[in-house]
């Protein structure tokens, strides 16, 4: 039986990385903790419902501070050593150790270490800052908020403070002064997620008391300046509390199941990182079922909604003038007012795109990681490619990304079983559900061909009646009171009026490009399948994944954006 991790029922995991000094004065220890605890305490209570993890390299100074503020506060901590638990132990003096020792026995405490790319018991200064490069290189890939206790000094020292906020900003130097912004001005922008927690510090060679204020460096989407705002960032949370809320208000049957973690053992690290994923594609695929729901529901009633509107305008027009027919009409627009404005408030559209993005995204990634190539993803370039991360409401996409990262950017070369496994659990499970879709789609294409046909039909055949039997017919009833001339012109404006509805409904569901997709993707999969029958070494396997990974993520990114834009563009040109 396969092994669930527990994690999976409390959704994704909100990580705040940790940087900052080791040599910060004692008699600053218990003031600076007051102002982590702080800042922890506002995120935690801002986001109640999604469970915070803490990653921190525990060194001295302001790892340990803010290990034991969040420990306190019952977050959840993780220790990543840059190098082994003994190796490590060499770096701190005695009263720093024994505060080490202490933290690393705390219950709860989860340690895991980067590999050394040597083994050496005496670490050199050019592997010792290797390792703490390395440190600083996770931290920055798997963060989702850094929380640094710096000083300011900008000069840029492998693996320090400030080499570390630099990978976190995600620029390649941070600048001379940092733009005040505008009090909440930068919340606006959805691209403006890679932000950073500092907590101004000093260190024991500065008697310069520190600023006591906590600021919040942003980066905005455009150019590579820098952002400080004093403010508490609260519209960073409220989308991640909003999707936990509604995530943990699903019954057991709303949530999806977990991905098959498969027969082989992993490692420790990599069962975490499977965890990770698995949890971010359990929640994103119940959510996008939840909201794809919700908008599926609200155009599908606009366009009945629209259906009789047309309807009662033409009996009112064309068959009797009686004021029932035209209330309801009335009736009917603002019933389409309200439910526009109510799925245009929620967003529905928006939300269920992004969380179908995601979940996708998360099932790939897991199969790569099972296959030992979980950080070969092609996600960051093709987000960047397609345009995909600028689309409003699509934050939790670009966070995504920092979900189920290694340790290292190494690959390792799964066993035999492993691969068997991977193949039957994904690329042949894919292949079959892609095949079945294609079958369906194509069916309801068929079957939509020819209402199509139908309705042309008719239409063409009302006009043929009134063209040659038009004085015949106005003599002839249905019932008394309506002619059968007058039925034919009500039924000739009618038909294109459905006609119409249905074309509009089937383009903005992006139909054919759904088709599409999934024609392509079986495609690919077949394809992968084949390939790796005839494949004789790793590498070529391993490009056989990388390849599989980049068009599948390209197509279901293409088709989001196509399905994005038939929503809400205008309807007519310009």
């Amino acid at each position: 039986m396969t092994q669930i991790s527990e994690q999976l029922n409390t959704g994704l995991t909100y990580v705040i990385g940790v940087s900052g000094h080791r040599d910060i004065p004692e008699r600053d220890v218990a003031s600076l903790t007051l102002r982590v605890t702080e800042v922890l305490r506002q995120i935690r209570d801002r986001i109640p419902d999604v469970r915070i993890e803490v990653v921190t390299g525990l060194a001295s100074g302001a790892d340990s501070i803010v290990s034991r503020a969040a420990m306190d506060l019952g977050l959840a901590v993780r220790a990543v050593l840059p190098m082994s638990l003994d190796q490590y132990r060499s770096d701190f003096s005695d009263g720093g150790l024994e505060e080490f020792e202490a933290l690393v026995a705390s219950p709860g405490m989860v340690v895991e270490e980067i590999s050394l790319l040597a083994h050496s018991e005496d670490l050199v200064d050019e592997l010792r800052d290797g390792a703490y490069a390395r440190l600083g290189d996770y931290l920055a890939r798997r963060t989702n908020l850094p929380l640094v206790l710096w000083d300011g000094d900008r000069e840029r020292v492998t693996g320090g403070t400030a080499d570390t906020l630099s990978r976190f900003l995600g620029i390649a130097e941070l600048p001379e002064s940092f733009d005040e912004a505008s009090e909440g001005g930068w919340q606006t922008d959805s691209a403006s997620r890679l932000a950073a927690v500092w907590i101004p510090v000093r260190r024991s060679t500065n008697d310069q008391e520190p600023e006591a204020t906590t600021a919040f460096l942003v980066r905005p989407s455009v150019g590579e300046g820098v952002s400080l705002t004093r403010s508490f960032p609260a519209a960073l949370f409220d989308e991640m509390q909003e999707r936990a809320e509604l995530f943990n208000s699903m019954s057991s049957s709303e949530i999806s199941n977990p991905l098959p973690l498969g027969s082989a053992t992993p490692t420790p690290e990599v069962q975490r990182r499977l965890d990770e994923i698995n949890a971010m594609y359990v929640e994103a695929d119940s959510l996008a079922l939840r909201y794809g729901g919700y908008s599926t529901k609200v155009f599908r009633w606009l366009g009945i909604i629209g259906a009789l509107m047309g309807f009662f305008f033409l009996v009112y027009a064309k068959i009797s003038t009686t004021q029932p027919y035209i209330a309801a009409y009335l009736v009917l627009v603002a019933a389409a007012v309200v439910l526009s404005k109510v799925g245009s408030r929620g967003d529905w559209l928006a939300h269920y795109l992004v969380n179908r993005a995601i979940a996708e995204t998360a099932r790939i990634r897991f199969y790569l990681t099972r296959a030992g190539i979980g950080e070969a993803w092609a996600g960051d370039r093709l987000l960047h490619l397609t345009g995909v991360e600028n689309l409003a409401g699509f934050g939790p996409l670009i966070d995504s990304r920092k979900v189920g990262v290694p340790l290292v950017k190494a690959r390792n070369e799964p066993s035999p079983e492993q691969l068997a496994a991977i193949s039957e659990d994904w690329i042949d499970d894919q292949a079959g559900y892609l095949s079945a879709k294609v079958q369906t789609l194509g069916s309801k294409e068929r079957r939509l061909d020819l209402t199509r046909s139908a309705l042309f039909g008719l239409s063409f055949l009302s006009a043929i009646l009134l063209y040659f039997f038009a004085k015949d017919l106005s003599h002839y009833y249905i019932v008394e009171g309506l002619k059968v001339k007058t039925a034919l012109i009500f039924l000739m404006g009618l038909l294109p009026l459905l006609l119409a509805l249905w074309e509009l409904y089937q383009y903005k569901l992006a139909s054919q490009e759904l088709h599409w997709q999934y024609e392509n993707q079986e495609m690919y999969f077949r394809v992968a399948s084949e390939r790796l029958a005839s494949a004789d070494t790793w590498e070529q396997r391993k490009s056989i994944f990388e390849a599989l990974e980049e068009q599948s993520l390209f197509e279901v990114y293409l088709w989001v954006i196509h399905r994005y834009h038939r929503e809400f563009e205008p309807t007519l040109p310009g």
